[in-house]
């Protein structure tokens, strides 16, 4: 997901976010369940999102950093241990791919850790500053950050010039109650997309990149539409969701409430489905079909436009609870998330290949394909129950070379192996001709464009493969 989430707006979140630190052991520093930052590197120059979850118990820590970078070999879930002592914290972990990420840090004040981290992966390394603060939780310190962020630097300067009533943009969603901070964030919901929160209008109306009969009153970069950005981010993520407020389409009802009064009629009590109906208890946007509605093989589910985002937003807070409460198995993550384009069976529709075998799960959930396959903001632990899932279903059926090319070769070297062109532009060549020796190179450490795949890199699978491309077709020389 795209951020917008500015320094300033970070600064602010952690003047306004921090409480009473929980008790650790003497002279360890004490971390917060959860953070938001960011990397940024100099030489060559980089700059990523990060998201934090730790555990401390006394002076060890362990816990997840994700790193959203530009370049994916160093993007993704790291699984970091490490120490708390005095005022430093020292983290390493690795993640997939053979990366690794090493981080000393030092506690700023109650809110903040920042320090230099290296981030490294197969002919990959940067090097650079890690920062993080606390996150927010809900509650009392969002509607501090709305009163003392969002509305007193941002709505009541700017916007209220206009989105007043009695003023020249009275008529639209926005509209800002000066003396009623309540009325006014609900307003702003209705400009903010959940599902698309880089879309939201809350932020491209100021920056005059949509139509604006107010023209351009925000510069991108500064400290205004970066507490804007910082806002919008904190209701995607679910952080200032809560079931108080004027929410729209189901007041103060929570998302178990909500859930319970329109969706368990079809999906169930558990949200694993009735007859005929999905699974949809690790779903993790639901969003788009609630508002639009769907129509399916399974049948028609009607939309729900009475439904606010906000309360939206609070049935997804709820599945998600589900699905964690349940350990986020493999079969519900993949039945939520993947089987209405893949298949049941991850054999594959017409909406979707064949992915019962692939091997390389882990890019594609996490940086989607193109236009085709949108990207999923997975945790380790759905991504890696999904992984092994897959893998139990290849092995079930036996891996065969059928499965296996479609799943790891098709979308770049085509469905008959003559060569075609992948979601993202990368062109493969026909490769019905290639021995098992070029497979198993190839498959092993990659080429050129081609990512290496290691664990498909076995002799069993490359043999299964090359049987079947020589089942597939004559080889016809040339480009195959």
């Amino acid at each position: 997901m795209r951020s917008w989430r500015g320094a300033m707006g970070g600064a602010i979140l952690a003047a306004v976010a921090s409480g009473p630190a929980p008790a650790a052991a003497a002279g360890a520093t004490v971390l917060a369940p959860s953070y938001d930052g960011h990397f940024a590197a100099v030489r060559p120059r980089a700059a990523g999102l990060v998201v934090a979850v730790f555990t401390q118990t006394s002076h060890a820590v362990k816990g997840t950093v994700t790193i959203t970078l530009d370049e994916p070999e160093l993007s993704g879930d790291y699984a970091v241990t490490g120490r708390a002592q005095g005022r430093r914290v020292t983290l390493a972990g690795r993640g997939a791919g053979k990366r690794s990420l090493r981080w000393s840090g030092r506690l700023v004040d109650a809110t903040q850790l920042r320090g230099r981290a290296v981030l490294r992966a197969p002919h990959r390394r940067r090097q650079g500053f890690l920062v993080l603060v606390r996150r927010i939780a809900g509650g009392d310190a969002c509607d501090a950050y709305f009163r003392d962020a969002v509305m007193a630097r941002v709505l009541a300067p700017v916007c209220a010039n206009c989105h007043v009533a009695g003023g020249l943009a009275q008529g639209t969603r926005l509209r800002v109650t000066l003396d009623d901070p309540v009325a006014t964030r609900a307003s702003v919901d209705r400009v903010i997309d959940l599902a698309r929160p880089a879309d939201s209008l809350l932020l491209h109306k100021p920056l005059g990149e949509l139509g604006h009969g107010g023209g351009t009153q925000l510069a991108r970069g500064g400290e205004q539409i970066g507490i804007l950005g910082h806002w919008v981010d904190l209701m995607a993520e679910g952080g200032c969701v809560s079931g108080g407020g004027p929410t729209g389409g189901g007041g103060g009802a929570s998302g178990a409430g909500l859930y319970a009064a329109r969706c368990a009629s079809c999906h169930g009590d558990d949200a694993r489905g009735l007859p005929g109906r999905p699974n949809v208890r690790c779903n993790p946007s639901i969003h788009d079909t609630v508002r639009l509605g769907r129509r399916g093989p399974l049948g028609d589910m009607p939309p729900f436009p009475d439904l606010s985002d906000a309360a939206i937003a609070g049935i997804q807070q709820y599945l998600d609870g589900l699905c964690e409460a349940g350990g986020a198995s493999g079969s519900d993550v993949y039945a939520g998330t993947c089987a209405r384009c893949h298949g049941a069976d991850a054999t594959g529709t017409v909406s979707g290949p064949n992915v019962r075998c692939a091997t390389r799960v882990e890019d594609a959930v996490l940086y989607g394909r193109g236009q085709v396959m949108p990207s999923f903001a997975f945790g380790a632990t759905r991504l890696g129950a999904l992984v092994t899932y897959l893998d139990a279903l290849c092995t079930a059926a036996g891996a065969t070379g059928g499965d296996l090319y479609a799943g790891n070769c098709a979308s770049c070297h085509g469905a008959t192996a003559a060569g075609g062109q992948n979601a993202n532009g990368v062109r493969g060549e026909g490769i019905r001709c290639a021995s098992a020796n070029d497979l198993a190179e190839k498959i092993m450490f990659g080429e050129e464009r081609m990512p290496a795949f290691p664990r498909l890199a076995t002799n069993a699978r490359v043999l299964a493969i090359a049987s079947y491309l020589g089942a597939i077709g004559p080889c016809t020389g040339g480009g195959d």
